[in-house]
């Protein structure tokens, strides 16, 4: 849960300031002030990063959302030839749908006429 990676996160900061503190003894004791210097920068610089929140306040997110939807521009019919290849387009579709059934069909559909004729014909 946010919780437990809260309380993560701050036991994380406590372990790693305490390192930092006894690398920056140890460094200053032994190496020369300036190294530990630099490498306390260093190590600061990480845990300024490391203490940024990791998750975004929904009046953020939501802010950008709202951004992105202002600048989503919709595209739509303009001129002439759109219209007529938005109509177009769908109608040889259905045709070609049409047609592609109706011939698979076409046999079968000859011998259910045949076998109604036939029927009538005996009725009569």
């Amino acid at each position: 849960t946010l919780q437990t990676l809260r309380n993560f996160h701050f036991i994380f900061q406590i372990y790693s300031f305490s390192f930092l503190a006894l690398v920056i003894f140890l460094l200053s004791n032994s190496v020369s002030s300036f190294y530990a210097h630099y490498y306390s920068q260093i190590m600061q610089g990480l845990l300024f990063r490391m203490t940024e929140t990791p998750f975004r306040p929904r009046e953020k997110l939501l802010e950008k959302q709202k951004f992105f939807q202002n600048i989503h521009k919709h595209t739509y019919l303009k001129g002439p030839m759109d219209k007529i290849t938005s109509v177009a387009i769908p109608l040889a579709l259905a045709g070609s749908s049409l047609f592609l059934i109706v011939s698979s069909f076409s046999p079968l559909f000859s011998i259910l006429c045949l076998y109604a004729h036939i029927s009538f014909k005996n009725c009569s």
